[in-house]
Parts: structure tokens; C-alpha cells; sequence
């Protein structure tokens, strides 16, 4: 009985780490690296073909400081049209224009390969926050970064925020290099799912050996009449 609960409590652990492994997100390590000084690097969080958050950091382009990146969906302040009606060459229904607190447009989605080029002519469009980068009136960032492919190995990203206005943050189309490479399960995680699935086996053979018959002995003075 032992063994059997150890087997069915083995193969529920694995069944279970399996399935969550299956189904977990993709972390991705990116960078970038363009005109104007920028440069910016972080984490994307990718589930079935989209980006569900970002982490990152960004500098240059006339900011000032080192601002902290976050994704922006359709669903974020500041999106005044969704999906995007300027843009059809890649018409997919998650696209959206989001206009920051100084009231520049950025074109994105949240759309990506797991190969290059790993984004599409929309793009990511990530708020920039940090000291001295505020938010709009309706909780919008002030200040956006939109890094988008047009094809294997031609890139361009917009680092916006002036308002129209010269002299302030503004570098925008400007080419550069994204290197996006995804970060391995842990080293750890498939000696665990091996380990169990040996534990059961073990289990599951140990149930299969057969207990010897020890012979019934009844004393002579136990015998009917």
C-alpha cells in the first residue's frame, strides 16, 4: 500500500512540473544598441507568440538619466486607437497607437517570434520612467521607447518624448542592433524530473515482486473433532 501512494504521489509531482513547464512563459534576455547614443537591455516575458511584460533599463537620446522600461499593451493609458488603423502591411487585431503625455504617437502590438528578427513592423512600445520622466494627465508616460523590425537584421527604434519640441528627448527611426537570446529552465529542473521518475519506477517494480507464501501451521491439539 506504502509503495503504491508513493508512486501515484511521484507520478502527481511530475505530471505537475511537467505540465507547468509546458505551459510556463519564455524569459528572454534582449539589448539594444542605436543612434543617438541609445541603448537599452532588460528581460521580455513571451506566452503563446506574445510579450506579457517587460523589464529593462534605457539611456541616451537626450534623457538625462537612466529610465526604468515597462511594457505598454492596448489596454494602457495613453492608447487612443486600438487596434491601429494607419497601418496595414501586418493588420493583427492587438496592434494600437499610444500617444505619450507630450503627445507623440507610437505604433505597436505585443506580437513575437521566438526567431529573428522576433518583433514585427509594430513593434514594443515601452513606457520610460524615472526621475525627472513623468506621467500625462491621464496616467500616461511622458516618455516612450518603440524598437520594431523590418526584416531579418534591419531594425529601427523611436525614443520619444519632446513633444515637438526641438532640444528635448527625441531620436526617432534611428537604426541600431537588437540581440534577443532566450534564458534556459534551470539546470536543475530536468535531474529533478529524472530523479522522480526514477523514484516511481523503482516504486511501481518493488509493488511487482511477489510476497513469499509463508505456509499455514496449525498444532494438533487445534484440530477439529
Amino acid at each position: 500500500m506504502r509503495n503504491k501512494l508513493i508512486t501515484i504521489g511521484v507520478a502527481a509531482v511530475v505530471s505537475l512540473l511537467v505540465g507547468s513547464a509546458a505551459n510556463a512563459d519564455t524569459i528572454y534576455d534582449w539589448s539594444w544598441s542605436g543612434g543617438d547614443g541609445v541603448s537599452a537591455s532588460g528581460t521580455f516575458d513571451v506566452l503563446s507568440g506574445f510579450v506579457q511584460s517587460v523589464t529593462g533599463t534605457i539611456t541616451g537620446g537626450g534623457l538625462g538619466t537612466t529610465g526604468s522600461l515597462s511594457l505598454i499593451t492596448a489596454s494602457s493609458p495613453g492608447v487612443i486607437s486600438q487596434p491601429d488603423p494607419a497601418n496595414h502591411l501586418v493588420p493583427t487585431t492587438d496592434s494600437f497607437v499610444f500617444q505619450d503625455g507630450n503627445g507623440d504617437n507610437f505604433e505597436g502590438d505585443t506580437a513575437f517570434s521566438s526567431s529573428s528578427p522576433w518583433l514585427d513592423v509594430y513593434g514594443l512600445v515601452m513606457a520610460v520612467s524615472g526621475t525627472g520622466l513623468g506621467t500625462g494627465t491621464h496616467g500616461e508616460a511622458d516618455y516612450a521607447f518603440n524598437v520594431w523590425a523590418n526584416g531579418p537584421g534591419n531594425w529601427q527604434a523611436s525614443l520619444g518624448g519632446n513633444g515637438g519640441t526641438p532640444g528635448q528627448v527625441d531620436a526617432t527611426n534611428q537604426a541600431g542592433t537588437l540581440t534577443v537570446t532566450a534564458v534556459p529552465l534551470p539546470a536543475a529542473l530536468p535531474l529533478l524530473l529524472s530523479g522522480l521518475g526514477g523514484l516511481g519506477a523503482l516504486a511501481a517494480r518493488r509493488r511487482k515482486v511477489a510476497r513469499p507464501r509463508i505456509p499455514s501451521f496449525r498444532p494438533a491439539w487445534f484440530a477439529r473433532p
